[in-house]
Parts: C-alpha cells; sequence; structure tokens
C-alpha cells in the first residue's frame, strides 16, 4: 500500500519526518545558528514551510544531537 506522503493544509510534524526531506541544508543552518545564538527568528509568507522545517527537522535533531528539552507553547 502506497501512503500520500503530503499532510495536506497542515505542517509536518517529527512524526512524518520520514516524509520531510529536501531542506537538510536549511535544517543544519537554522540547527547551527540556534546553538550559536540561543535564539532564532524565521519569517516569511503563509505556506513557505517555516513549521514545518522546525516540526520535522530542526527540533527533532536539537533533541537527539544535543538533548535539548523542547518545550512548545502554542498562543
Amino acid at each position: 500500500m502506497i501512503t500520500n506522503p503530503f499532510p495536506g493544509p497542515r505542517p509536518y510534524s517529527a512524526a512524518d519526518r520520514q516524509w520531510f526531506f529536501g531542506r537538510e541544508d536549511l535544517a543544519l543552518q537554522l540547527f547551527g545558528s540556534i546553538l550559536a545564538n540561543h535564539s532564532l527568528m524565521v519569517y516569511g509568507p503563509s505556506g513557505a514551510g517555516k513549521s514545518s522545517v522546525f516540526q520535522a527537522s530542526v527540533i527533532p535533531m536539537l533533541a537527539e544531537r544535543r538533548n535539548a528539552r523542547v518545550i512548545r507553547v502554542d498562543a
């Protein structure tokens, strides 16, 4: 059975990591920026993939490689 890799009109999550690809270089740059600066502002148009790259790549990378504790706050 083939599964559709696109989550539709919602961001990719950590559970979708197997389907999220093509932004490895960007994710590594963001990862390095967070480690170097301890904070980071990311902005761009709606639908550009900001949430997806963080939820499916950067945040899991921080947790796995740096043993970072991730606390999510939704307003």
